[in-house]
């Protein structure tokens, strides 16, 4: 496991805990840097992963996250066998800031890795934003904790280390390719939802295509749901074409729906602040106002399609003959 120094020692050793006696498991502490406390990858149950435990307890943090280095440390560190890394932090990179273009390239190495990036995301002023876009484009997922449910996110983050993720190299309905805005490969999962952005009208079909492997993997359009969204699509389909695919931080459907709630209410307080300018008789400054709320919504819908990748769960990996990082 790939884990921050100031994380919550409790989930540690929960999620060490969970895990099968065959699994191999590297100990990091990730502040200003990113230093490694056991020899390499070690048997879960050992004792080298007991003292590195113990002087990850006893390390005192210095309050920055590094994540670039600890990226490109689980990068290096996998020898292009199925590995997953699980950070335990606020899911800030306050050390080092990472531009999309580094971060880019620190996700073409850790896809090259065959690096599954899971994160578990604690703390009052805890971001789910990065955590989220290295999901995507890592094929990890993204957990967060509610009190009282302690040890049953510890259950849920060890099974999702435990399982890889399915790469597919383009989505198809029978009569036509989709145009993916973003970044290619796409993961699928079924332990979480897939969120993929795309342009063009969907049209009428009868199933759903995509590649893995050079075998083809088929969805009936009749285990689908369409829907209709509003405008934040466009604007979240504006941040990944200017990210070049890097800023796709929508890794659920229900954080497609926060996203959703938060662009109306911004939609809302700007037009009251436009109403409440207009009253004040400040016209000029109620114009940009109501300007700004028509750029907001320009009154475009966009169809939303649903789907079922899994109807069953993926079998577990063999983790004896498989390193992991968890």
């Amino acid at each position: 496991p790939l884990y921050s120094s100031a994380a919550s020692d409790v989930y540690k050793r929960q999620v060490l805990k969970g895990l099968p006696s065959t699994s191999l498991v590297q100990i990091c502490a990730v502040d200003v840097g990113c230093e490694s406390l056991s020899d390499g990858f070690v048997p879960v149950a050992s004792p080298q992963t007991k003292s590195a435990m113990e002087a990850l307890t006893l390390r005192t943090p210095l309050g920055t996250t590094n994540l670039r280095e600890a990226l490109e440390f689980a990068a290096k560190k996998s020898n292009a066998q199925p590995t997953s890394v699980l950070l335990i932090g606020d899911g800030l990179s306050a050390s080092d800031q990472i531009s999309y273009s580094d971060l880019g390239d620190i996700v073409d190495d850790l896809n090259k890795g065959n690096v599954n990036v899971h994160s578990l995301v604690l703390g009052p002023q805890a971001n789910v934003e990065l955590p989220s876009v290295l999901a995507n484009l890592t094929g990890g997922t993204v957990s967060g904790v509610r009190h009282g449910d302690e040890q049953q996110c510890a259950v849920r983050v060890t099974n999702a280390i435990r399982s890889n993720a399915i790469k597919v190299d383009g989505v198809a309905t029978n009569t036509k390719s989709l145009k993916i805005t973003g970044r290619k490969p796409v993961y699928l999962r079924s332990d979480r939802h897939s969120v993929v952005f795309g342009s063009g009208k969907l049209g009428s079909f009868d199933s759903i295509v995509a590649s893995h492997d050079g075998q083809q993997i088929q969805w009936l359009a009749s285990e689908s749901t369409r829907r209709t969204a509003g405008p934040e699509i466009s604007h979240l389909m504006k941040r990944i074409q200017s990210s070049a695919g890097i800023n796709a931080s929508i890794a659920s459907l229900d954080q497609l729906q926060t996203a959703t709630n938060d662009f109306q209410t911004a939609y809302n307080d700007t037009l009251k602040a436009a109403q409440y300018l207009k009253r004040q008789g400040k016209n000029r400054d109620a114009a940009k106002a109501f300007a700004k709320a028509d750029e907001l919504n320009p009154v475009r819908k966009h169809d939303i399609l649903l789907t079922r990748f899994f109807d069953e769960q993926p079998p577990t990996p063999d983790l004896d003959a498989a390193s992991s990082l968890p």
